[in-house]
């Protein structure tokens, strides 16, 4: 998996660096379950995550912003937050990332259980095939 890591109007210094390429980590761990989950398919993921400030001339409220957007095979995962911290901003948006990449894997899993279920339903017995016994009478069942 291949994440860049992009600033805005702030400099990327060591522990910020460390602490976004944590955050990434965490990332690559739910994207490597989903590449298990879709049967071997070994796709290219690839995203980029911008870090920074919204103005350079505000010193109150929400001004730091973060986004993230990942680029899974057949979907497209963006998260966006703004808050006074910016490690704050950064958490937000794993979650929201972490939130929908769930979703993405539950997703997969269903489709592929749904398709399992069609398979089962086509290749099962017919009615003459099954052995029926007279209503009311049990088989008794005798040791040796």
């Amino acid at each position: 998996m291949q994440i860049d890591i992009k600033t805005k109007n702030i400099s990327l210094n060591q522990p910020l660096r460390v602490f976004c390429e944590r955050v990434v980590g965490d990332l690559e761990k739910k994207i490597n379950t989903i590449e298990k989950e879709e049967d071997g398919m070994k796709a290219t993921v690839k995203g980029w995550m911008e870090i920074g400030k919204t103005t350079l001339h505000h010193n109150k409220g929400p001004f730091f912003r973060a986004e993230c957007q990942i680029f899974l095979p057949g979907k497209k995962i963006r998260a966006e937050a703004e808050a006074i911290d910016l490690r704050v901003a950064i958490t937000e948006v794993k979650d929201e990332i972490q939130r929908q990449l769930k979703e993405y894997k539950e997703k997969i899993i269903a489709q592929r259980r749904r398709g399992q279920r069609k398979i089962k339903k086509s290749l099962s017995l017919s009615p003459k095939a099954k052995i029926k016994r007279p209503k009311g009478v049990r088989i008794r069942e005798e040791s040796i």
